[in-house]
């Protein structure tokens, strides 16, 4: 029987990934060169008798890896974690996205590359590694330092960012161009786009998961999230978005369900499966005659990655408030390009809008600072010490940037502001549902009626489904307790100021209010704008009155803040500079085969032998903080736990423990006898012989009388004739009929 070429295919690449990949592991190098190398190996440039007999098939696959690939990232993503290092990733982001763009533009310019190729090479040359920068921090022991939580959380802002260009970029191919007002025009529709899936997301799929858990099994888990996954991808295609938005989205979305960390289990084969595919599909378009010839543009592309790209890192981390030293190392560890770079190459290249010499330049630059990477890391710190003995002793208490303590606010100051941006926040979701809701009204619901009816009806049904569908909204939009609904009077009662503030934040929705029905109103009927204005008002009018419904509408946000908070978080502690040195958290997770399963805290004397506190102890889908002595640590319980470098290094030997437990063996089968009259244990219960802790035996069944008496209790009393079904080893099961 003849099998598809796939199959021949998907077995090479393969074979070969396992002894790339296994030669890099043993190097200590990142196993994604491997993959590369092996698709250099099966590529059509390489060896004619190794081989794939169809690149196409391999890149389809490939395909697949991205999808994958994003949809792990989105599944890893944490909203709490983009918003608690939001202010220095994103300065950092923003610097490096200017300065790293302009000068990659200008590089390719200067090269004479057409304008599309200096555009992708500008993208291709912002993004660094997640893959390649955790891999280079696991291996020398770096992710608990202090500055690796802002590298990583740059990193977190930098796969945003790079969902983002792949959506710009993907609207750049389509329109063969861009201007500013189409790209305004893409950004506005991107964003209705993902807050209207996403809140609809929150608002039904962990509700429907957590109904379900019950019978829903992992296979069926595996389904339902690959099927969502697939969905979204599908659905962003059909608005013109890239597939990879879909993905990230959806894993957005499952991130915040109970199920996450399943969900992420059980597709991590996939991941790794798909993912190799599309490493090694990248390998294979690396072409030595192409590289030979553009060795010039390699260098320079190179250098830029490796010297500019940290200064633009360190200048935005600097920037935001950090000290020169984690500035320093953070910058020197982001001077790579990796995964992002070629999902990014192969989106220009399957458009056909960049020169294919294009990809294996990118490839050679990202193997090369893959290499590199760890080396510089190591340099940062010494590299500091040498910047930092140079700098006048004014300058050196500058950049060392000295922590100040935060000025006391009244606890109503804090509650005004943090209710003031919650109003602000919730009016932007507000606003981009309704807009989205009004878009497809427009392009999708009206132009379908319109085939069924005549135009007039066609546009009073669909004004009539639109307004039903925004009504819901617009209730919640004007509720004028909203984020105020438990201190309204208190804050009107206040002074004058805040009054104001609270009128103008009240006035803006029903501004808003007022202008979707007055567009609404326009564009179905043609009315003038003054008798849509009073048309709009009238309607203002009777939802204002009509707030004794808003109720209803308010558990429609409170299960939607549900859903998005209930996963247990992880505590954060505010710990002052001057004890940051000596004294941090950290997360450790019960390993299976630790020691301290089935322990107390109080049995571990945690603090006297270690000199750590357990804070919090994250249990399932629970949360236990300020932990009694008395609770007990299960498998994969993840603690909480606060001291210096030394003592949780300790600590975490013990919890995290890797390797097997001691397994004790027996030649152990089931086997029987038979009690005779003059048998010592007749007369005798099962538990005064002990046959497990005397005999190192089990007794599962006695034959009485053509009877099976099966798992006697211990009471049970042994009689003359009984047949005895025992499992352990035969030599003392023998020795037990001679007793």
């Amino acid at each position: 029987m003849h099998i598809p070429s796939i199959f021949n295919d998907l077995a090479l690449i393969l074979m070969v990934a396992v002894v790339t990949t296994m030669i890099f592991k043993w190097l200590k190098q990142p196993v994604v060169l491997g993959y590369i190398v092996a698709g250099i190996i099966t590529g059509p440039h390489f060896l004619d008798f190794i081989t794939v007999d169809s690149t196409d098939n391999i890149k389809l696959w490939g395909e697949f890896g991205v999808v994958f690939l994003l949809f792990a990232l989105g599944l890893e993503f944490n909203l709490k974690k983009l918003h608690k290092v939001g202010g220095t990733g994103a300065i950092t982001v923003l610097s490096e996205l200017i300065i790293m763009f302009s000068v990659g533009f200008l590089a390719g310019h200067f090269m004479g590359w057409k304008v599309m190729d200096c555009i992708f090479l500008g993208s291709m040359i912002t993004i660094s590694s997640t893959t390649i920068v955790i891999k280079a921090f696991d291996e020398l022991g770096l992710r608990k330092h202090k500055f690796s939580n802002v590298v990583f959380g740059v990193l977190i802002v930098e796969d945003v960012v790079a969902v983002l260009q792949l959506v710009v970029l993907s609207t750049i191919v389509i329109g063969a161009g861009f201007s500013g007002e189409q790209l305004m025009s893409t950004f506005s529709t991107l964003l209705m786009f993902i807050v209207f899936f996403f809140v609809l997301g929150i608002y039904i799929i962990p509700g429907f998961l957590k109904m379900t858990r019950k019978i829903i099994s992992e296979e069926n888990l595996l389904l339902i999230a690959t099927g969502l996954c697939f969905g979204m991808v599908v659905l962003t295609d059909k608005f013109g978005y890239s597939s990879a938005l879909g993905a990230f989205l959806m894993g957005v979305i499952l991130a915040e369900t109970l199920e996450s960390e399943k969900i992420h289990h059980l597709i991590s084969p996939l991941k790794h499966l798909f993912v190799a595919v599309f490493f090694v599909s990248v390998g294979m378009l690396v072409d030595f005659s192409v590289i030979a010839s553009n060795i010039f543009p390699i260098l320079i592309i190179t250098m830029l990655v490796l010297f500019v790209k940290p200064l633009s890192a360190m200048l935005g981390i600097f920037t935001s408030g950090q000290p020169l030293k984690t500035a320093v190392q953070s910058g020197l560890s982001l001077g790579q390009i990796g995964e992002f770079s070629f999902i990014i190459a192969t989106l220009g290249l399957n458009a056909g809008v960049i020169d294919p010499m294009l990809y294996p330049i990118i490839v050679s630059v990202s193997v090369i600072t893959t290499f590199i990477t760890p080396y510089s890391t190591k340099i940062a710190e010494p590299l500091y010490e040498r910047i930092h003995k140079v700098l006048p002793i004014r300058w050196q208490k500058i950049v060392e940037r000295p922590q100040k303590a935060p000025k006391p606010q009244s606890s109503y100051k804090i509650f005004i502001k943090k209710s003031s941006i919650k109003y602000i926040f919730s009016t932007l979701i507000y606003v981009s549902l309704l807009s989205f809701i009004v878009f497809l009204s427009i392009y999708a619901l009206k132009p379908f009626v319109e085939q069924f009816l005549p135009l007039s009806w066609a546009k009073i049904i669909s004004f009539t489904v639109t307004l039903v569908a925004i009504l819901p909204v617009l209730w919640v939009l004007i509720a004028e307790r909203l984020s105020f609904r438990d201190n309204f009077h208190r804050i009107w009662r206040k002074n004058t100021i805040d009054k104001i503030i609270l009128l103008s934040l009240i006035l803006i929705r029903v501004l808003i209010l007022t202008s979707f029905i007055a567009f609404l109103v326009v564009y179905y009927f043609h009315f003038t704008m003054i008798i849509a204005i009073v048309v709009a008002l009238i309607l203002t009018l009777f939802i204002i009155l009509s707030q004794k419904r808003i109720n209803n509408y308010f558990k429609i946000e409170e299960k939607f803040l549900q859903n998005m908070n209930q996963k247990p978080t992880i505590p954060e502690l505010s710990i002052p500079e001057d004890l940051s040195k000596n004294l941090r958290t950290e997360v450790l997770t019960v390993s299976d085969c630790s020691e301290v399963i089935g322990k107390t805290l109080a049995e571990l004397h945690c603090c006297e032998q270690y000199g750590v506190n357990v804070i919090s102890i994250i249990h399932g889908f629970s949360r236990f903080d300020l932990p009694s002595g008395e609770d007990h640590l299960f498998p994969n319980d993840k603690l909480v736990v606060i001291g210096n470098e030394e003592q949780l290094n300790a600590f975490k030997s013990i919890i995290e423990k890797e390797g097997d437990f001691p397994l004790k063996k027996t030649k152990m089968n089931l086997y029987h006898i038979s009690l005779s009259p003059h048998s010592s244990l007749i007369g005798k219960t099962k538990e005064e012989i002990g046959f497990r802790k005397n005999h190192n035996c089990m007794l599962v069944c006695i034959s009485r009388k053509k009877k099976n008496l099966m798992n006697p209790t211990s009471s049970t009393v042994l009689r003359s004739g009984d047949l005895l079904w025992l499992i352990g080893e035969k030599e003392t099961i023998l020795n037990l009929e001679h007793l």
